[in-house]
């Protein structure tokens, strides 16, 4: 198993993860992603890969910040191998700061 991270400044970043079988099996699983990120937007796209499972997908996410205690989320899994979506979600979320007690 392998896995690595690079964060070039702070707006960018890959990481990569990867499992390979060592009795003449290969690579099992790999998973990466491109992602950049702002103060109040934030995005990354990568493939995903399980042999074993025989899946092959491209994945997005994106996150954007609405309001002070709004943040909007979206996600998207497209297989490779059939040609569609497999998965679409999205939604939001909301926080909240207490007050002084």
């Amino acid at each position: 198993m392998g896995e690595a991270m690079v964060q070039p400044n702070e707006h960018f970043r890959v990481s990569a993860n990867a499992r390979y079988n060592v009795y003449n099996l290969g690579l099992r699983d790999a998973n990466g992603a491109f992602s950049v990120i702002f103060n109040d937007f934030s995005a990354s796209v990568g493939p995903r890969f399980n042999e074993q499972q025989t899946f092959r997908f491209i994945q997005s996410a994106a996150t954007a910040r609405i309001s002070r205690f709004v943040d909007a989320k979206t996600f998207s899994a497209w297989d490779v191998t059939a040609g569609r979506a497999t998965e679409v979600r999205g939604g939001s979320t909301s926080t909240s700061i207490a007050g002084p007690s």
